[in-house]
């Protein structure tokens, strides 16, 4: 199948979870529940110093404002 337009839909940021342990749930659930945020771990049972654990990604109406949302999800998983 020929493959869809690749034109961007809105301003978008990613942050990534790098050695970081947060408690499934509460944590998540609050860093999920930021406008536009969505939450990706990948499940690695054992968190090493340096290994990428997940990510968060941000949309909004902004690139600025995006990018503020995925480093608020971030910091809501320390």
């Amino acid at each position: 199948l020929p493959l869809g337009s690749t034109a961007s839909r809105s301003p978008a940021a990613m942050a990534n979870l790098v050695g970081h342990v947060w408690r499934s749930g509460d944590a998540g659930a609050r860093a999920s529940s930021l406008p536009g945020v969505s939450l990706h771990d990948y499940g690695k049972a054992v968190t090493v110093p340096g290994r990428k654990m997940g990510h968060v990604t941000a949309i909004a109406a902004s690139t600025d404002e995006a990018r503020s949302l995925a480093i608020e999800a971030r910091e809501l998983l320390r």
